[in-house]
């Protein structure tokens, strides 16, 4: 059985962990992003993804590594459809992009489309994948209501 899993990296010690990871035979994902100051940097800084194929108490040994994370004494296992995502995702060099402008939560923001389109509201946080909380004066108070990123504009 085939799966992959997360290890906890020492501090910037990520690329050490890799390259040691796959002397010993791992194929390992660690998603990186240029940052505005065009440093490279892991998108999760101190982890590190590794696909086991049979034996995965040999990690914890890994110069580099802390250790696995564990859900009852076994390896935590991902969904190969989060490292599909997270590759489909990384542009011709290798990167995954970062959001253009962060939005800070109090921050007017336009709807651009669907049920609330050209309504401006308050930013008030991500909720969940691809979704954002935005609050709205409908009927004489506040609601909070949740849309795809798509749909808002941050002026």
């Amino acid at each position: 059985m085939s799966y992959w899993t997360v290890a906890q990296t020492e501090s910037q010690r990520e690329i050490v962990a890799d390259a040691h990871l796959q002397q010993r035979g791992f194929e390992t994902y660690l998603p990186r992003v240029r940052t505005r100051r065009k440093q490279i940097d892991p998108l999760f800084p101190g982890y590190i993804f590794i696909h086991v194929i049979e034996r995965w108490y040999v990690v914890n040994s890994t110069p580099g590594i802390i250790r696995v994370l564990l859900c009852c004494d076994r390896p935590a296992i991902l969904r190969d459809e989060i490292i599909r995502e997270l590759r489909g995702r990384q542009d011709r060099r290798g990167f995954i992009p970062l959001p253009k402008t962060v939005p800070r939560i109090g921050q007017r923001v336009r709807i651009t489309r669907g049920t609330f389109l050209d309504h401006v509201g308050i930013y008030d946080g991500q909720s969940a994948h691809d979704r954002e909380r935005v609050l709205l004066a409908l009927l004489g108070r506040m609601v909070t209501v949740e849309l795809p990123t798509s749909a808002l504009q941050f002026p």
